[in-house]
């Protein structure tokens, strides 16, 4: 369980959340199913993902290793890997992603039957800060700029005023 301990996880289901997906991939005999609730990913929300392996009647095949890596497109890097072992076939892994980047989801099952791979690209949507912290900001950021305008003002004047004092040299 991945998750930050300041937050309880459970306001993705307030307001409009995306809705489930589900993805499949079959390769031989063995079918890996993918599936996150909800849809796309929020900073500071938890992510359900459940992984289940099936054969070709559709029943769970026990013993069952999922290797998940969440990879971060924009800075090509691996954030977070780990193995899961499902007995049954079928697992649950809950995830809170920490920035408002693409990730791709790289999944891979290993078991008697050989081995499958799915890849998923997941959008993850960044907090917007408050429109107080946005107006304080610019506020802030007029003000330097204006304390920054005066004080090179005054550096001129004083520069002015010591050049009228030295004759020019011919």
């Amino acid at each position: 369980r991945a998750q930050d301990g300041d937050h309880d996880g459970h306001e993705a289901s307030a307001g409009a959340a995306t809705p489930p997906f589900t993805e499949h991939v079959t390769q031989g005999e063995l079918t890996l199913t993918y599936a996150m609730d909800p849809g796309a990913g929020e900073v500071g929300k938890l992510n359900t993902l459940s992984f289940t392996a099936t054969d070709g009647s559709g029943a769970l095949i026990p013993d069952t290793t999922f290797d998940v890596k969440f990879w971060h497109i924009e800075d090509d890097k691996p954030v977070f890997a780990t193995t899961l072992y499902a007995p049954t076939g079928q697992t649950q892994f809950e995830f809170q992603f920490f920035d408002g980047a693409e990730h791709e989801i790289r999944l891979m099952a290993h078991n008697t039957l050989g081995q499958v791979e799915l890849n998923k690209v997941v959008t993850v949507k960044g907090i917007e800060p408050p429109l107080f912290v946005k107006i304080k900001t610019t506020i802030l950021l007029t003000l330097i700029t204006l304390v920054g305008i005066l004080i090179g003002l005054r550096i001129q004047l004083g520069r002015g005023k010591t050049q009228e004092l030295v004759p020019m040299r011919v």
